[in-house]
């Protein structure tokens, strides 16, 4: 079977592929638990200057693989929170990345894929690229990513587009500082390479610690609260709602909320 990411090393930089086309690349435990393991590995990699992260076939991510998040709602409580756990630890692992990050955002970002873009320091955006939180039409709520969200986007801003779950587009996602660029197809790999040429310039060292010292002053979620979120996500999956909306998408039928 094909790796679930692709690694790509170039000029100090790192890309990390996302490699499940044939699933819009949806997260599954494998591709998490691969994402986890490379975040790791390039915390004390020497000879990278600058991690990218992009999805193959140009499409980002559709978020969570939907037929995990059904199945891993009907496991046991503790089953269920340590499935929930997963996007926790690899938001947590993007985030600790002490390397400048950069997130490609096209074709689709949507559900725990926002998370993402939430903790990487730079997102481009193709201007075609749709972005959602569809969560609540699916019986459960973006409950993990959320305290990452809130870091970057006004509350009011985020809660009126998780509350209603519709996708929204680059120039919305640019008007409430989810991404910080819109580009046309052919010019967004001239300005990935652009950026990373300017980031590259500049002293690692000073990098290093000025993402340090900022993620040590920001309002990142502090152990109690992603305890709380885990739980919240957990609950919802194995509610009823949570498995009929999950079922329902599955099936290609409208749910029928309790």
């Amino acid at each position: 079977m094909p790796n679930t990411i692709i690694i790509e090393k170039q000029d100090r930089g790192t890309t990390i592929w996302l490699n499940r086309p044939e699933a819009k690349n949806a997260f599954n435990p494998e591709m998490v638990g691969e994402l986890i393991d490379a975040c790791h590995e390039l915390t004390y990699d020497k000879e990278t200057r600058l991690v990218i992260l992009r999805g193959k076939r140009k499409q980002f991510c559709a978020g969570a693989d939907i037929k995990w998040m059904k199945a891993s709602g009907a496991y046991s409580p503790e089953q269920n929170k340590a499935e929930s756990m997963l996007i926790s630890d690899l938001l947590q692992a993007i985030l600790n990345i002490p390397h400048p990050t950069i997130c490609l955002a096209e074709g689709g970002v949507m559900g725990g894929a926002m998370g993402i873009l939430a903790v990487s320091d730079w997102v481009i955006a193709d201007e075609n690229c749709k972005f959602g939180f569809p969560e609540v039409h699916l019986g459960i709520a973006p409950a993990v990513i959320w305290p990452y969200i809130l870091t970057k986007v006004p509350t009011n801003k985020a809660l009126q587009k998780a509350i209603i779950g519709k996708p929204f587009s680059a120039n919305e996602a640019l008007i409430i500082n989810m991404i910080d660029s819109i580009h046309v197809s052919e010019e967004i790999e001239d300005k990935l390479s652009t950026l990373s040429a300017e980031i590259m310039r500049a002293a690692p060292d000073g990098q290093i610690e000025i993402k340090r010292l900022s993620r040590e002053l920001q309002q990142y979620p502090s152990e109690k609260v992603i305890k709380r979120t885990i739980e919240l996500l957990s609950k919802l999956k194995g509610s009823e709602n949570g498995q009929e909306g999950l079922n329902a998408f599955i099936e290609k039928r409208k749910p029928e909320w309790k």
